[in-house]
C-alpha cells in the first residue's frame, strides 16, 4: 500500500487563533502550523506538550509537515489543543465518508 493510499477525501482546512479544534476519527493530518508571540504550547491527539518559545518579528514559531500516514486521529483523542498561540492552521483530510478504492 502506498503512502497516499489513505487520502482518499476532500482536503479540509481549519484555522484559529487559541483553543482546542477536534476531528473525527481517522483524519489524517497534512500540515499543523501555529504562530505565537508569547510562549505557547501545542498538544497533538492526547500527546506531549510541544512548549512553544515566543516567537516577535513574524512568522509560524511551529510548522509541522508530516508524512501523510502517520499522523491520523485516533479514537477517543482526536483533538489538537493551541495555548496561548495567535494563529493557527490546520490541513486535513477527514476519514467520514471515505469509500475504499476499487480494483
Amino acid at each position: 500500500m502506498s503512502m497516499w493510499a489513505g487520502l482518499l477525501g476532500k482536503v479540509q482546512y481549519a484555522s484559529g487563533t487559541s483553543g482546542t479544534l477536534t476531528l473525527n476519527a481517522g483524519a489524517r493530518v497534512l500540515q499543523i502550523k501555529a504562530a505565537n508571540v508569547s510562549a505557547g504550547s501545542v498538544v497533538i491527539f492526547g500527546g506531549a506538550t510541544i512548549v512553544l518559545p515566543a516567537i516577535t518579528g513574524g512568522g509560524w514559531g511551529f510548522n509541522l509537515q508530516e508524512n501523510h500516514t502517520n499522523l491520523v486521529a485516533p479514537t477517543g483523542a482526536t483533538t489538537i489543543v493551541f495555548a496561548t498561540t495567535t494563529s493557527y492552521y490546520v490541513e486535513y483530510v477527514d476519514a467520514a465518508g471515505r469509500t475504499a478504492p476499487t480494483a
